[in-house]
């Protein structure tokens, strides 16, 4: 409330008097929506100098917009004024990204107006153009924009034994569907984490309960065991149950997770078995990740390309490893990651180790990766005469 003279002031500086709102309906809005109000002060003086304000509302019309309705599904942007003094300095678009951050779950979408010279301003922001708007404040024509709005999300550690152990994997619940690909990439980037997935309802499904995608940083991709693993946990402790199935988003494909009383969750991975190709195919890879001596070199395939590259070498080489990342990712021989690995010595509780990079994709060493281990379980089973196998990803 005491910021309500500041930004009475700079809202009217901001709009036409035709167009600006009035003293009584910000304060209305500061006092009912006092979560969807966000300012922004001089790093010197204190002195405000912008401000973004919302409400929430059932719809989006002009009746709508006039009252704040906790719960409402739709975030309705009234406000983003920025002083003259501190325009085309990035405030605005900072304060954008910042109000969007902080409303996560909040509402199903955000909805606002804008005139035709700040179109650019808000869809850089993510927002689509809707068309003109029926709603009119003023002489001047509106465009309607909207932006579907992230559900909360939460991150969960698969395959870990203890502290700063095992992979994190960020979970968006009930993603809204359809949730744009590239605002889905986009928020993988902003997290910043090896894999991020987005699950929704799948109610009209007889198959599975639920559609999955898998987004790392830069790129979408087919699978991901520790982002699958996560994704059932999430499931199970907010809306129980024991089994959980999920549909793939690029390849169709049925997974089926079981979580036993004491939160342990289990997936049937996919079989992706390697084929043994020519060694020097695959030498820039090789160089890149710094095996010097020998080795073995296995491949999946990707159509016609290699997908995943599989280096077998021994435990003197393995220890060695000297990784030219940038060398990695420009390496031509292979579309998505690379795997070292080595039978474990004798004294070891696991029966192989492995590493894997797939710079390509944006992640340059991934923790631990349940889809590498869809290969390299059946390629050790197979060697050592197991039906069982422990694998242990000394990643750095």
């Amino acid at each position: 409330p005491s910021l309500l003279p500041s930004i009475t002031s700079l809202e009217q500086r901001s709009y036409p008097l035709s167009e600006a709102a009035s003293p009584s309906s910000l304060s209305y809005r500061l006092s009912n929506a006092p979560s969807h109000f966000l300012s922004a002060s001089h790093p010197d003086t204190g002195e405000l100098i912008g401000f973004v304000c919302g409400t929430l509302c059932s719809a989006f019309t002009a009746e709508s917009m006039s009252v704040h309705e906790p719960g409402g599904a739709v975030l309705a942007v009234h406000s983003v004024c920025v002083d003259e003094r501190s325009r085309r300095k990035g405030v605005a678009t900072k304060m954008i990204r910042e109000y969007l951050r902080r409303c996560v779950g909040e509402a199903g979408e955000v909805r606002l107006l804008a005139k035709a010279n700040l179109l650019k301003l808000y869809t850089n922001a993510g927002f689509t153009i809707d068309g003109l708007s029926p709603i009119v404040h003023g002489p001047s024509p509106w465009f309607s924009l909207s932006l579907p709005l992230l559900p909360r999300y939460e991150v969960h550690n698969s395959f870990g034994s203890g502290l700063l152990t095992g992979n994190p994997a960020c979970v968006v619940m009930d993603a809204p569907n359809p949730l744009p690909a590239s605002a889905m990439q986009e928020y993988a980037a902003e997290f910043g984490l090896s894999e991020t997935c987005y699950v929704s309802h799948a109610p009209d499904a007889t198959d599975h309960a639920y559609d999955i995608r898998y987004f790392t940083p830069t790129t979408e991709i087919a699978l991901c065991g520790h982002a699958t693993l996560a994704a059932a946990r999430a499931v199970v402790e907010r809306e129980g149950g024991g089994t959980v199935t999920f549909r793939t988003g690029v390849e169709g494909r049925l997974l089926r997770c079981d979580v036993d009383g004491g939160g342990r969750v289990g997936m049937d991975f996919p079989e992706k078995r390697a084929e043994e190709v020519e060694r020097e195919g695959v030498r820039d890879v090789a160089v890149a990740v710094g095996v010097e001596g020998d080795f073995e070199a296995y491949a999946t395939r990707d159509g016609g390309g290699y997908f995943n590259i599989m280096l077998v070498v021994g435990r003197e080489e393995f220890g060695r490893l000297r990784v030219n990342m940038e060398g990695l990712r420009e390496a031509e021989s292979y579309s998505h990651g690379v795997i070292v690995t080595c039978e474990a010595g004798e004294e070891d509780d696991y029966d192989f180790k492995s590493r894997y990079f797939a710079p390509k994709i944006g992640i340059p060493e991934d923790p631990v990766t349940g889809s590498a281990h869809c290969t390299l379980a059946p390629f050790w089973g197979g060697r050592l005469g197991r039906p069982d196998v422990v694998g242990w990803q000394d990643s750095e």
